[in-house]
């Protein structure tokens, strides 16, 4: 095992060694990656999931769990609001260990306090004000059980016993209420909590209990009660909710649960009445007592004495005749009916009442069967509006009304189901992604460890160096193989060709990508001769029928060079030919070896096997012709210095040049030239079709001292005007706008004809409406929004016509969101819509109206 690591350690060094510096930084840099992933991937697998042990602590608890925490060495965060956060995983436990050991009193301290403390000796007056603590917590931990409180701290003001009356004082109460976040007490719960405290407190009645909440609110001093213990308003808008209860019952059994909506407005009086009448009935009298008084009086002769029942006194004289006179009189009194009143008036009193009621229209327009029914009648409404009012109560002499209607109803539903669901759902895939992202990094540091140990271990392989253009260091492009590769040929068996020929079956991408590097251009933007005939001289040796495998996987440049490669063949030594063959073993790691073959008939076989009988035809056409091999020479100078050397020309020069160059160049090289010389070449180009062969002929001579190849063919014509829209339709748009500009100025009708031959964005209201839905395939969603930014009302119309209204709207919605975006891009974006309608109409899947054209199509 320990030679295994050390033979890999040897390795990896002399590996390293041989690294070029730019990949020596790749093998940093690669190191670098797999450390700095596995440190994210174990800060992310350590990161503690916090949760809140307590909020809103005071201070000096507060201090005493952080002390708690650091004792028992929990991690713990700290928050605003006397936030303190601990790991989920600990909280209930933790919040049960802090009250069982009073760090957190839960509401105060209560009957722990015997418990903790020794009675034994103690002073009464210490015992009573412990008993008086007692009653206080307890009474706090009670109170804090409510729903919605968060703390109570009760003080209670129990005055000490006297003997005399007069020194007696009632106690009192005080409660303070911490309310959680966003909760409210309503009156019931106010009330139980004044009778909470007033019970357990002798002698303290409830008017003497006061409850605060913590910002300041007295929340036992209300307006008078109405009934039940409700307040005016509440009382209010429970008997709106009673009555629209009702009516919405009575209408849901015909209508169905959900189409009927009620609405109900009272108008209250709380005034209260109180009055006291006496009522009397004189025709219902009773005798209550009867008083009757009889009088007898005698007077006349003398004697002593007077009657019974006289009142005079006994013994008296009396002289004179005796009379008798008797006298009798009854008083009766009566007791008149009477009724006494105390009248005492409702304290609310309904004085007018509104009820609105709209029911759906939809609720029965099809039966189960699917028959429709005629939609709700006057009749059906008037129906409606008398159970309602016989539902609520209806009184038309208190100046009550009722509205009904039947309107369809909006499905503005939310399905609490779904929204959980949602919610749920949105956790899951938080929770996913943190986990994807954990095994996304791991396999990440996986592959690159592998493939770093792949790359250690089975050495250093050139062929996959060449994708970057580089060659082994040390090397020279020309460079033999050494001792050891000559020798490990002479040990193999069989012949070198036959050795390549089975290497580049097995792996043609590899051997394409060494004739791809000889035929790549150089740092100064060349195609090396050396190195295209080198390619050519393996691919003649391998034979056509693995050349042309080879061949397929090259492009239309490298086509090219390999072209001019087969016709400098002659210049090459045929003990090179034995020396190319190695240098392309050694840069694929095989020894094989091929025989030779020919050279113009080669590559035409070549071409003819890997392309079809068009394109071959096209591509020979081309390859056989001078003017392509030496204007080839010109597209492979770099733009900005083709720019340089003819920038002193003159234009009718310049536009021959850009005239038999490519369309792209052209328009780089263009856009490099003053304004003026880019109208003047413009205006040139697009006379060429008047250009005699022999000036053309005679302008080649001339450059070709300066620009080597540029031959142009006599006799042939071009269209200068679309030579011309065509090399401005590539033009980037700020050059293209100031050419028009002054061509205008100098030939507004020429500026027209080329204007008319090129094809902007603007030109697509010309395609059909069905090959504008063809357009539309091909193009991204986000390209268009970007493209649509600076277009015309009409260019918008013409897409906007062409999709469904919902996708209209939503794509006017993008743009007017989008904000402010960059110019170029904008044109980029309309450049790549250009570009992808010009392609469909060259491949005759949609056709292009030109503008002023007489062209009908059917």
């Amino acid at each position: 095992m320990e030679d295994r690591i050390q033979q890999m350690r040897e390795k990896g060094l002399q590996v390293y060694d041989n690294l070029s510096p730019g990949r020596r930084l790749t093998l940093l840099a690669l190191t670098l990656t797999i450390v700095g992933a596995l440190v994210g991937l174990v800060y992310i697998s350590s990161q503690t999931e916090f949760a809140t042990l307590y909020s809103g602590v005071d201070e000096r608890f507060g201090g005493q769990v952080v002390q708690e925490l650091k004792s028992r060495k929990i991690e713990y965060q700290t928050g605003p609001g006397g936030v303190i956060m601990v790991p989920a995983n600990k909280v209930a436990e933790l919040r049960m260990s802090l009250v069982h050991d009073g760090i957190i009193p839960g509401g105060g301290i209560g009957y722990e306090l015997v418990d903790k403390s020794d009675m034994f000796g103690v002073p009464d007056e210490i015992i009573q004000l412990n008993k008086h603590r007692i009653l206080e917590g307890e009474l706090s931990r009670s109170i804090s059980s409510i729903t919605g409180v968060r703390q109570a701290r009760v003080h209670l003001a129990i005055p000490k016993p006297s003997l005399f009356v007069e020194d007696k004082k009632p106690p009192s109460a005080s409660v303070v209420i911490d309310l959680a976040g966003g909760a409210s007490l309503s009156k019931p719960m106010v009330r139980s909590i004044v009778e909470l405290v007033s019970g357990a407190v002798s002698g303290l009645e409830s008017e003497r209990v006061n409850v605060v909440d913590n910002t300041g609110r007295v929340l036992n001093r209300y307006a008078e009660d109405l009934i039940g213990g409700q307040t005016s308003i509440e009382y209010q808008q429970i008997l709106e909710k009673t009555l629209r209860d009702k009516a919405t019952g009575v209408i849901e059994r015909i209508v169905g649960p959900g189409n009927v909506e009620v609405v109900v407005t009272s108008k209250m009086d709380f005034s209260r009445e109180e009055r006291t009448e006496e009522l009397f009935n004189p025709e219902k009298q009773v005798a209550r007592s009867e008083e009757t008084l009889s009088e007898e009086r005698e007077t006349g002769g003398n004697r002593v004495g007077g009657g019974a029942g006289d009142g005079t006194a006994q013994g008296v004289v009396r002289v004179g005749d005796a009379s008798n006179s008797t006298r009798e009189r009854v008083a009766t009194n009566y007791e008149i009916d009477k009724v006494t009143k105390h009248v005492k008036g409702p304290s609310a009193e309904l004085t007018r009442m509104s009820v609105a009621i709209v029911i759906n229209s939809n609720y029965r327009k099809q039966r189960e069967d699917g028959e429709e029914l005629p939609p709700i009648s006057d009749d059906d409404i008037e129906n409606f509006r008398r159970l309602a009012a016989d539902a609520v109560g209806f009184n038309k002499e208190r100046g009550d009304s009722i509205t009904i209607t039947a309107q369809p109803f909006q499905e503005t539903t939310i399905d609490m189901l779904d929204v959980l669901e949602k919610e749920n759902t949105k956790r899951l895939w938080e929770s996913a992604g943190q986990w994807g992202l954990m095994l996304l990094i791991t396999a990440f540091v996986f592959f690159i460890a592998y493939r770093l140990m792949s790359y250690l271990t089975e050495g250093h392989d050139p062929a996959e160096l060449l994708q970057d253009g580089q060659l082994p260091p040390g090397e020279d492009r020309l460079a033999l193989p050494g001792a050891e590769l000559l020798d490990e040929l002479d040990e193999d068996e069989g012949p070198l060709i036959d050795k390549i020929r089975e290497y580049v079956k097995r792996n043609p991408n590899k051997a394409a990508a060494v004739i791809r590097f000889w035929l790549s251009p150089n740092d100064e933007d060349q195609i090396s001769e050396v190195d295209s005939t080198k390619a050519a001289n393996v691919l003649l040796t391998l034979g056509e029928e693995i050349a042309s495998d080879l061949f397929a996987r090259l492009g239309k440049e490298e086509i090219y060079a390999l072209n001019r490669g087969m016709q400098k063949l002659s210049t090459i030594q045929e003990n090179r030919q034995s020396e190319v063959l190695l240098e392309f073993y050694e840069l694929c790691k095989t020894s094989n070896p091929f025989l030779l073959g020919g050279s113009n008939d080669f590559i035409k076989t070549l071409v003819e096997r890997s392309m079809g009988e068009e394109d071959s035809r096209q591509l020979l056409s081309d390859l056989g012709s001078d003017k392509y091999n030496e204007l080839q020479q010109i597209n492979s100078v770099d733009s900005r210095t083709l720019a340089n050397s003819i920038r002193k020309e003159h234009p009718q020069t310049i536009a021959l040049i850009l005239a038999h160059i490519d369309t792209n160049k052209g328009a780089k090289v263009l856009a490099q030239l003053p304004v003026d010389t880019q109208v003047e070449v413009c205006v040139r180009m697009a006379s060429l079709d008047t250009v005699s062969p022999q000036t053309l002929r005679d302008v080649e001579e001339a450059l070709m001292s300066e620009m080597k190849g540029l031959i142009v063919s006599g006799g042939e014509e071009t269209s200068g005007v679309a030579l011309v829209a065509e090399l401005l339709n590539n033009i980037e748009k700020v050059h293209e706008d100031r050419i028009f500009d002054r061509l205008t100025e100098i030939d507004p009708e020429l500026a027209e004809d080329i204007r008319n031959k090129m094809f902007t964005f603007d030109d697509l209201i010309h395609i059909d409406d069905r090959g504008t839905q063809t357009l539309l395939k091909e193009i991204d969603k986000q390209v268009l929004v970007l493209a649509l930014k600076t277009a015309s009302e009409e260019v918008k119309q013409k897409f906007f016509s062409n999709i469904s209204q919902r996708a209209a709207e939503m794509i006017r919605e993008d743009i007017e969101v989008q904000g402010a975006v960059r110019l170029s891009d904008v044109e980029a974006a309309q450049a790549t819509i250009v570009q992808t309608a010009l392609q469909l109409e060259a491949d005759g899947k949609i056709v292009i109206a030109t503008p002023g054209s007489d062209d009908q199509f059917v």
